[in-house]
C-alpha cells in the first residue's frame, strides 16, 4: 500500500469521530494503571503517594485500603489504596467514590437508565420491528428524516454553544472500539463471505461510490470474564466519567506528564500559545496537510483535532491554565513545581464545572430543569456515565453544526468562510496567522448563529463526512453519514427505543405514532410513519432530535430528561465537586467566590489577544436588550490574593 493509502487509513481511522463518536480500529487498552502509580488520591498497594498527596505541603499518609472483594473482575479489583484525605482527585477518576473506587473511572463499562434492547436478550442488535418486518436500515431512515431541507437557525444560542457541547461530551465519554469479545482486530468488509457478528456495516445503494459504511461494533472487553457477571454485552468508556477537564489534562498520569513542562506548573506550549504538536511521522501524520512543525495537536483528549472550532477550545483552556499558573507563582514563590500544576487544575477543573452547571445546561435544557438545588454529596450515587446519555442524548449537538466556520477579527470584521470538511484534521488553519489563527474562528463561532435542534444534518455530515478525495486509495468506505451512524450505534448498545424512554422520563407511552403530537411535530411524525412499522420501533436518537425545544431550552423533553439526571448524578456522586465543604478538598469560601464570579466571556477576553468587547453571555447570540456588548475591561478579574500563603 502506498504511503498516501496508509496516510488516508490512519485519517479515517481517526477521523470517524465528532461530536462524541470514537471509532477506534487500532488497539486502544492497556492494563489498568499500568504506569500509573503515585497518582493524585491513590496509590499502588505498599507504595506512598509523596508527591501528590498532600495539602499545601501537608504529606498525607492516612489511607483508606481498598480491599478486592472474592470476584476477579478486573475492573473492580484495582490494586490501588485510595487516599482518603488527598486533596485532589485522580486522572483516571478511581477513588472518588471510597466505597465503590471503580465508579467512574476510565475503561469500566456504561452504566444503564433502563433494560438493554438486544435481540436474543445479551448480544444482536435489534433487526426486525415488533410486527415480525425488518426495522428500516439506518441509512434509508437518515435519507427521510435527516435530510435538510431548510437552513433554519437556534434563536438564542450560537455556534460556540454547539462547540462547548462538543468540548464537555469529550471531557465525560469515548466509546472504545476496535476489539472483538476476545480481544482481537475487527475487521470489517462491506461483501462478507461469512458474516462478522462484531460488524454492523450499513448498507448504501444510493451511494454511487460505495456499497456500504463499514461499522465495527464497540467493544466489550469484559464480557469473557465471568466474575464482573455482565449477563448483557455491556459498552467501555474509555476515558473517566467525572467532569474534571481531562480532556484538558488527560485521563492517566502518564498522558498529563506528557503535557507538562515541569516549570513553575506550566502546560507545554508551541508558537502563539497553541498546544504542542504531535510528532508529523506519528499521530500529527493523521491531519490533513501535516509537515514538520504542522503536525495534530497533543491535547488531553485524543479528538482535539477534530475540528478547528474544537481546538480553539483547547488552546483557550490551556493558556489559562498556564496564566493562572503564572499567578500563583508569582503569590507564592516558594511552592514547587507539582503543587503550582495540581492547584491550578484544581482551579481549572472548577471553572469548567461552573460554567457547565451556570451557562450551558440553563440554556440546554432549561433553569426549571438544571436548577439541582444545594450540593451535597451521596455516596451512593454512581456518576458513571449511562449508556441512553452518551449513546444518544449528549449527541443531540450533531443537529446543530454548521456546515461552515467562520472567521472574524477582534473588532467583529467578517475575515473569511470555511467549509466545515476544510477544518477537520487540518491544524494548516490554526497556524494561519494572516487570518487571525485559531483566535479567529473562535470569535466567529461567538457571533454565528448555531444550526436549528431538528432531526436534520447539514449535507457535510450527512453525505460527505471525512470523504475520501483521491479515487486511487483503497478504501471501501468512501464517506460516511453521521445520522445513519448514530442510530446504528444505538442498535449497536442495545438502547431502549425511544417510546420506552419517553415513559421513562415521564411522557405518555405512546400506542400510535399520532400521539407523538405532544412532543413532535405533525410533519416529522410523518417521516417516522414513511419508515418504521410500529411507533414501538423507533430509535432513540431518532425520536429525542425529532421532538420540539423545551420552550426554554434547545433539546426537547426526552434528551433534557436523561442529560439532567446525568449531570446531577455527575454532580452529587462527585466528591470533589467544587461547592464541596469537605475538607481538604474544599475552596476557601473567598477561593469558591472568585470561581463563581467568572465566565466563559471573561476567560476569552483574558486569553484572545486583541480582543476588546465580548456579549456578556458568550454560549448566546448577542442582543442589545438581554445580552449586549460589553467591554472587556468591565469584567471584573480573577482575584488570586485567597491563594497567597
Amino acid at each position: 500500500m502506498s504511503s498516501l493509502a496508509i496516510n488516508f487509513t490512519f485519517f479515517f481511522v481517526l477521523g470517524v469521530v465528532i461530536l462524541g463518536i470514537s471509532f477506534h480500529f487500532t488497539p486502544f487498552f492497556d492494563t489498568r494503571h499500568d504506569n500509573e502509580s503515585d497518582y493524585v488520591g491513590f496509590v499502588h498497594r505498599g507504595k506512598r503517594d509523596d508527591v501528590h498527596g498532600f495539602v499545601h505541603g501537608q504529606t498525607l499518609f492516612r489511607e483508606h485500603v481498598f480491599q478486592s472483594p472474592n470476584s476477579t473482575c478486573s475492573y473492580k479489583s484495582m490494586n490501588v489504596q485510595c487516599l482518603s484525605h488527598a486533596k485532589y482527585r485522580t486522572f483516571d477518576g478511581s477513588c472518588n467514590n471510597m466505597k465503590n473506587p471503580w465508579w467512574g473511572a476510565t475503561n469500566i463499562p456504561f452504566r444503564r437508565l433502563m433494560n438493554s434492547t438486544y435481540e436474543d436478550g445479551h448480544f444482536l442488535p435489534r433487526t426486525k420491528s415488533v410486527t415480525g418486518q425488518p426495522l428500516p436500515s439506518p441509512r434509508v431512515i437518515s435519507n427521510v428524516c435527516s435530510k435538510p431541507t431548510d437552513n433554519s437557525t437556534e434563536p438564542v444560542a450560537n455556534a460556540l454553544f454547539t462547540t462547548f457541547a462538543q468540548f464537555i461530551d469529550h471531557d465525560l465519554s469515548s466509546t472504545a472500539n476496535g476489539k472483538d469479545d476476545d480481544g482481537h482486530p475487527i475487521h470489517c468488509q462491506c461483501q462478507e463471505k461469512i458474516p462478522n457478528p462484531f460488524c454492523m456495516n450499513i448498507p448504501t445503494p444510493d451511494m454511487s461510490d460505495q456499497s456500504c459504511i463499514l461499522f465495527p461494533r464497540s467493544s466489550d472487553f469484559y464480557q469473557r470474564e465471568l466474575a464482573c457477571d455482565l449477563v448483557i454485552r455491556e459498552q467501555v468508556n474509555q476515558i473517566n466519567s467525572y467532569l474534571d477537564a481531562s480532556l484538558i489534562y488527560g485521563s492517566s498520569r502518564d498522558k498529563s506528564q506528557h503535557l507538562r513542562s515541569f516549570e513553575k506548573g506550566q502546560m507545554k506550549t508551541t508558537d502563539n500559545d497553541l498546544p504542542p504538536q504531535a510528532h508529523a511521522e506519528k499521530e500529527g501524520g493523521a491531519c490533513l496537510g501535516a509537515k514538520k512543525g504542522r503536525g495534530c495537536f497533543v491535547c488531553g483528549d485524543s479528538r482535539a483535532n477534530e475540528n478547528m472550532g474544537l481546538t480553539s477550545l483547547h488552546t483557550i483552556f490551556i493558556r489559562l491554565h498556564n496564566r493562572f499558573a503564572s499567578k500563583l507563582s508569582e503569590m507564592n514563590p516558594h511552592w514547587p513545581d507539582d503543587l503550582i500544576f495540581y492547584e491550578t487544575r484544581h482551579i481549572v477543573s472548577a471553572i469548567v464545572q461552573h460554567i457547565t452547571y451556570e451557562e450551558f445546561l440553563p440554556l440546554l435544557i432549561g433553569r426549571r430543569l438544571s436548577n439541582f438545588g444545594p450540593y451535597r454529596y451521596n455516596a451512593s450515587i454512581d456518576a458513571t456515565i449511562s449508556n441512553e446519555f452518551a449513546t444518544a442524548a449528549f449527541r443531540f449537538g450533531h443537529t446543530l453544526v454548521n456546515s461552515y466556520l467562520r472567521r472574524y477579527d477582534g473588532q467583529y470584521k467578517l475575515l473569511e468562510e470555511i467549509s466545515l470538511d476544510h477544518i477537520m484534521f487540518s491544524p494548516s488553519e490554526a497556524y494561519n496567522q494572516k487570518q487571525g489563527g485559531l483566535d479567529s474562528l473562535l470569535i466567529g463561532l461567538l457571533i454565528t448563529p448555531t444550526s436549528k435542534f431538528n432531526p436534520m444534518f447539514n449535507e457535510i455530515l450527512r453525505n460527505h463526512l471525512f470523504e475520501r478525495t483521491k479515487k486511487d486509495l483503497p478504501v471501501e468506505t468512501k464517506r460516511l453519514d453521521l445520522s445513519a451512524i448514530n442510530i446504528n450505534r444505538g442498535r449497536d448498545h442495545g438502547l431502549p427505543t425511544y417510546n420506552t424512554m419517553r415513559e421513562f422520563c415521564g411522557l405518555r407511552r405512546a400506542s400510535s405514532f399520532l400521539d407523538l403530537e405532544d412532543t413532535i411535530d405533525r410533519s416529522v411524525i410523518n417521516n417516522l410513519a414513511s419508515v418504521y412499522s410500529n411507533v414501538e420501533d423507533i430509535d432513540l436518537y431518532l425520536g429525542g432530535i425529532a421532538e420540539r425545544s423545551l420552550r426554554d431550552g434547545v433539546v426537547g423533553p426526552t434528551f433534557a430528561c436523561i442529560i439532567a439526571q446525568q449531570f446531577n448524578d455527575l454532580r452529587r456522586g462527585d466528591r470533589f465537586f467544587y461547592t464541596t465543604t469537605t475538607v481538604p478538598l474544599r475552596f476557601s469560601s473567598e477561593q469558591l467566590n472568585e470561581i463563581q464570579r467568572i465566565t466563559l466571556s471573561s476567560i476569552l477576553c483574558q486569553t484572545i489577544d486583541g480582543l476588546k468587547t465580548i456579549q456578556q453571555s458568550s454560549l448566546r447570540l448577542s442582543n442589545r436588550f438581554n445580552n449586549p456588548f460589553v467591554s472587556c475591561s468591565s469584567l471584573p478579574p480573577f482575584n488570586f490574593l485567597p491563594w497567597r500563603e
